[in-house]
């Protein structure tokens, strides 16, 4: 009898602040149809990733934008 346990999850980066203007941004999410749309967006100064499909494809990108 073996017991298989489930891989550890790996971590994550986490969500960086904006990089204009230091505050962190808020994540919405559009439920609708079957899927889920998200999106990073400062309530701040209005800096925004693009819709994706899931929350860790808006993370990535909320994350690349930071560091440019």
């Amino acid at each position: 009898m073996s017991s298989e346990w489930p891989e550890p999850r790996q971590p994550s980066s986490p969500i960086r602040m904006c990089s204009f203007c230091g505050t962190p941004p808020a994540a919405s999410v559009q439920v609708g149809g079957g899927a889920s749309t998200f999106w990073f967006e400062c309530k701040t100064c209005g800096k925004k990733t693009g819709l994706r499909k899931g929350f860790q494809e808006a993370r990535l990108e909320w994350n690349e934008l930071q560091s440019v």
